[in-house]
Order: C-alpha cells, then sequence, then structure tokens
C-alpha cells in the first residue's frame, strides 16, 4: 500500500504542474514555461509506459492537458458574472492561480470553486478597485452552485408554525456583500463606473431552488438579515424572533414571514436524533 500511495501522489503532482507550451494558449492562459519541468518527464519515464503509437511523456501529457481543461472551463462556467466583470483573459488567469493555491480538494466539480470568491479578494494579480466586487459576484455565482444540490424538504403547515420548530429550506443560501452589485446584475457585470468602483454598501440576496427545480434570486432588505440568519439557526417562532438582534419592525417581520410561505422558503427543523434505549 505505501508504494501504491507513492505512485499516486506522484502521478497526482505531475498533474497539478501549471499547463506549458501551446497548451496554455488553447486554454486561453498567458504565456508560461515553454515545456513541462524535468520533474514531470521523470514521472512519466517512471509510471507510464511508451507504445509505437504514444510515448510515455506524450501520455502524460494527455492526461495533464484534459485535467486542466475540465478544471478551466468548469471554473469559467460555474462563475459567468465574474467573467463579464474582469473579461475573459483574465478571468482564466485568475481561476489557474487559485487551482495553484487551491487544489481540488472535493470528489464533485459542483464545490470546486467554494473558496474563489475569497481569494479573488486577495488576489495581487487583481486591480485592488475591482477586488472586492469580484468577491463579491463570486460569493453570488457560487451560491446558485449550492441551491443545485440541496435537499428540499416539505414547506411547514398552517399548524406548524405554532408548534414546531422552523428553519431556512436547505436549497436557499443567504449572499450578504459589501458592494452593491444589484447595479451590476441588472445592468451586466461590467466594471463598475470610477463613481461606484470605491462605494461601500451591504446588500443582501436570496438564491433559492423552487419546489419545480427552477433556480431564482431576489434581492431583499439588509435590516432583515439577522431574522433571516435567526430562521437558519433555527427554532420555534417565538425564539427565532427572541433571538434576532437588532429586531426589524413589526411590519418588516410580518412581511419578511409572508414573503417567505409565498416563495416556500421555509421548512421544519429536523427532530434531534434520539439516544438508542
Amino acid at each position: 500500500m505505501p508504494a501504491l500511495l507513492e505512485t499516486q501522489r506522484r502521478f497526482l503532482g505531475a498533474l497539478l504542474e501549471p499547463l506549458s507550451g501551446d497548451n496554455r494558449a488553447l486554454a486561453e492562459l498567458p504565456p508560461g514555461s515553454a515545456a513541462p519541468s524535468d520533474e514531470f518527464n521523470a514521472t512519466a519515464d517512471r509510471l507510464l509506459q511508451s507504445t509505437s503509437a504514444v510515448g510515455a511523456r506524450e501520455r502524460l501529457g494527455l492526461y495533464h492537458r484534459q485535467y486542466w481543461f475540465r478544471l478551466l472551463d468548469s471554473l469559467a462556467e460555474d462563475f459567468p458574472r465574474v467573467r463579464e466583470l474582469l473579461g475573459a483573459e483574465a478571468h482564466v488567469a485568475a481561476i489557474e492561480r487559485y487551482l495553484l493555491a487551491h487544489p481540488p480538494a472535493c470528489w464533485t466539480l459542483r464545490h470546486l470553486g467554494s473558496g474563489f470568491g475569497e481569494f479573488l479578494r486577495h488576489d495581487a494579480e487583481i486591480a485592488p478597485a475591482l477586488r472586492p466586487w469580484a468577491a463579491a459576484l463570486a460569493a453570488y455565482d457560487y451560491a446558485h452552485m449550492q441551491v443545485f444540490e440541496a435537499a428540499a424538504p416539505p414547506a411547514p403547515a398552517e399548524a406548524d408554525f405554532a408548534s414546531r420548530a422552523l428553519t431556512l429550506q436547505p436549497a436557499l443560501v443567504l449572499v450578504a456583500v459589501d458592494r452593491p452589485i444589484s447595479r451590476l446584475l441588472r445592468e451586466g457585470p461590467k466594471p463598475p463606473p470610477r463613481s461606484l468602483s470605491s462605494l461601500v454598501r451591504r446588500e443582501l440576496h436570496v438564491v433559492w431552488r423552487t419546489s419545480g427545480h427552477a433556480l431564482r434570486a431576489r434581492r431583499e432588505p439588509v435590516s432583515l438579515l439577522p431574522l433571516f440568519l435567526s430562521l437558519r439557526r433555527g427554532g420555534p417562532l417565538v425564539e427565532i424572533i427572541a433571538n434576532t438582534r437588532p429586531l426589524p419592525s413589526a411590519s418588516a417581520i410580518q412581511t419578511a414571514f409572508s414573503r417567505c410561505r409565498e416563495l416556500g422558503w421555509l421548512a421544519l427543523l429536523p427532530a434531534p436524533a434520539q439516544p438508542p434505549a
């Protein structure tokens, strides 16, 4: 087993190397190394066999190229609003930097970009004025990935509101951002004008999956964020309101719960598992 583990690690290390040569242009990446590293070639020579048609290094190169092409394409599709903000070339370059810093750690591509927004917030290769906007749009884009496969338990019945613990649907994500991305979402996420580039204003967006499996999003007042966070933690309705600080006005609470019920945002909080007798 140790020998197998060492072989797997060495093969993965080769795959994680950045693309080189013409492969970078095919992936629309900026120029880089002209050829694979000596370690890459040594791994190919040691782990793979050449055939009359394909050499060992070329065989590893095929794996390597398809690995990177698949990851780059996947993240480019997952973050369309970030791509429009940064431009295609800057976007794919940022994706490569992200993948080099944070190699995949999950079996599904759907969560490959879970840390992309936070990475963009601190990416020195992006203009400082654009970083918080890119991070906010990435959080909004990634929320659509999160709700896609989340569970969707039945909505509570009328009688449940007085007697059962409530929570928000798992297929609903609260996206609280520190830039007014609503304008970019409405007009297209091109770089914000100078008058907006340094503007700091919180917004709350709700992204959810409907019972018909359609993805929806809407902006909500930021003042409702504490109430929605209390709902996310879950509990009886009286406790949810009592634990909300600061507490919105009574009319805002009533309106918020009416909207939650109308849009199917509420679910019953699962009962804690009982210890075996």
